[in-house]
């Protein structure tokens, strides 16, 4: 049982560390130009089956964590939720993470491929901030389900299909060529990091309050 106890008093610590680890491996490869065989591997494979219609498809979930889709979810969460704290702290998260994947594309400044791009992006490439952005919106939303008073079926349906979307949303930018795969993996580490010091940080102001 102790062991279980540890993992549970000590999850949060060891995914961390997981992720900072994750990162800092795939930021080294960066820097040693060892990263062409897993992205272009990973490519792929993802672009295995292309046609039309998935081209859409991907399109539409990209799309999904824009920052026009997600100003428009913002602003429709003002005007009609009644939680305005809740809507501010909701805001606040996309405005840190933004910042914050601004920052680390600036340090690093990889560039976007070119070759392969479907649709045209600008800005560096790594990390992702489609995959950041993605999990931490999205995943913030996911806590908020956890902790409500929803029956555990509306929970676990709910869950499934947001953790579907982040992933899908990470895959779209290798499949339409905005990003490589090291890309998508390094924002969803650093993001996954972020999202639990920032839910940490929401637990606190909302004990304190």
């Amino acid at each position: 049982m102790k062991p279980f106890k540890f993992l549970n008093k000590c999850w949060k610590i060891i995914l961390c560390a997981f992720c900072a680890f994750l990162f800092l491996f795939l930021l080294f490869l960066l820097i040693k130009n060892k990263l062409s065989t897993l992205d272009t591997v990973i490519y792929q494979f993802v672009t295995l089956y292309r046609n039309d219609s998935i081209t859409e498809f991907y399109l539409f979930l990209s799309y999904l964590c824009s920052t026009y889709f997600l100003v428009m979810i913002l602003v429709f969460l003002f005007l009609f939720c009644k939680n305005k704290k809740l809507i501010t702290y909701i805001a606040f998260n996309v405005l840190l993470c933004y910042g914050l994947n601004t920052i680390f594309k600036d340090i690093i400044k990889r560039a976007r491929p070119t070759r392969i791009n479907m649709v045209v992006e600008s800005g560096y490439s790594f990390p992702s901030g489609h995959a950041m952005m993605s999990l931490a919106f999205y995943g913030f939303f996911i806590y908020l389900i956890y902790k409500s008073k929803w029956k555990k079926v509306y929970k676990f349906i709910s869950i499934l299909l947001l953790s579907l979307l982040i992933t899908l949303i990470g895959i779209s930018r290798i499949y339409l060529g905005v990003h490589y795969a090291s890309d998508i993996l390094a924002g969803f580490s650093l993001s996954t990091i972020y999202l639990l010091l920032y839910i940490s940080f929401y637990q606190r102001k909302n004990i304190k309050n």
